[in-house]
């Protein structure tokens, strides 16, 4: 397991000899160490072991070969990334800093290609792939909106069980990744990366459950709304934010900051103007109209669409709030005083009278946890509801 790295003794055996400033020689040769540190044993070698295909030698050769498009194009090896996947897995980690020392690794319940959102076809070079766009997509660029590409090789060890090793180069602004990428597939790159990925959302009363109908809400695709079921839907770029404004009677203004990933179907409830009331008469809050309330929930790490009930996570704001509630089921009042979510209650921290404007959210994760806070600043619009969130995954 590649979350266990940082308690094994690294790799000893020095698969690649890099000339001095040959960064994708030396990106390459530090993935292999600490792959081969995971697996516990050297599966990837110098050229002098076998298998032949776990060559390192033979790798860089070819990863070379794909990546001088890029590199003339602009584009320098950054980093590292390294896994192991199996039938339904995908487990990673990643110099992200570039100092050739691990970050934790983090397991997917997916395979490699669906969690990228990309159909691999494959290149003259075989069965190895390369040229993966990554947009802002945590464990390989934390920052969102990256101009980045992989360039990797996948080499099976047996069966459908294997590792992958690549570099991670960032790109001028002016380079199109997919167009640097193109030549090394057989068939147009750019038809098999979806530009547009379908969004659709449910909304519902956080009391109630019952369909919010009629509600104005503004999309990318223009102002809708919602259906007898509460229904509406868009379509946007993969693996970004959209920020979705919710118009209806009886509930605040809402601002919804929806995470698209490679697709997603959700419900999204929101709470009506009686709940809120009768929530901050109970709790003695008096809510501050030129401020926000900020409903900050936790889903799984395999597309935003369910919420989830981990306790431990601990949510935080760079701006001042007067209170943190958090979720808690065995309060009479639904929530209690805090910033750190409760276990087997919803995983949603809710502050209350936040500082208008843009706020940057952290999570701390529990013990055995990676969780990332999405895109981390949201706008906050004084008067309004506004929901957003982040995700965890167990290591």
């Amino acid at each position: 397991m590649l979350a266990m790295l940082a308690i094994l003794a690294p790799a000893s055996a020095q698969t690649l000899t890099c000339a001095a400033g040959d960064t994708l020689c030396e990106a390459l040769d530090e993935a292999a160490l600490a792959v081969n540190a995971s697996l516990g044993y050297d599966f990837l070698h110098d050229g002098s072991g076998s298998p032949a295909r776990a060559s390192m030698p033979v790798v860089l050769n070819r990863l070379r070969a794909a990546s001088q498009d890029a590199v003339a194009q602009g584009c320098t090896v950054q980093h590292w990334v390294g896994s192991e996947y199996g039938r339904s897995r995908f487990e990673f980690l990643w110099d992200a800093v570039g100092d050739g020392s691990p970050q934790v690794g983090v397991g997917r319940r997916r395979g490699a290609k669906e969690w990228l959102g990309l159909a691999v076809d494959s290149g003259p070079m075989g069965g190895w792939y390369a040229g993966l766009q990554v947009v802002g997509v945590p464990g390989v660029d934390p920052t969102p909106g990256a101009n980045d590409l992989l360039v990797g090789q996948a080499i099976r060890i047996a069966g459908v069980n294997g590792v992958v090793i690549a570099a991670n180069l960032t790109c001028d602004p002016g380079v199109d990744t997919l167009t640097a990428a193109d030549g090394w597939f057989q068939r147009d790159l750019t038809t098999l990366v979806p530009t547009e990925v379908p969004v659709d959302i449910t909304l519902r009363d956080l009391s109630t459950t019952a369909p919010i109908v009629g509600a104005t809400v503004t999309t990318p695709d223009g102002a809708q709304v919602t259906d007898a079921a509460g229904h509406f839907g868009f379509t946007a770029p993969p693996y970004g934010t959209e920020p979705i404004p919710v118009v209806a009677a009886g509930y605040p203004s809402s601002l919804l900051h929806v995470h698209s990933g490679a697709g997603l179907s959700a419900t999204r409830v929101i709470p009506s103007n009686a709940a809120i009331a009768g929530l901050a008469g109970a709790l003695g809050i008096t809510i501050d109209p030129s401020k926000a309330i900020l409903s900050y929930s936790v889903f799984d790490f395999d597309g935003f669409s369910t919420g989830l009930r981990l306790g431990g996570v601990q949510v935080d704001l760079d701006v001042p709030y007067s209170v943190a509630l958090v979720s808690n089921d065995a309060s009479p009042f639904g929530f209690s005083p805090g910033n750190v979510t409760l276990d087997g209650s919803p995983s949603t921290v809710v502050f209350v009278n936040v500082e208008a404007g843009p706020v940057n959210t952290s999570i701390t994760p529990p013990a055995g946890y990676w969780c990332w806070a999405g895109d981390e600043e949201f706008d906050h619009p004084a008067g309004n509801y506004v929901m957003a969130g982040g995700s965890c995954v167990a290591l």
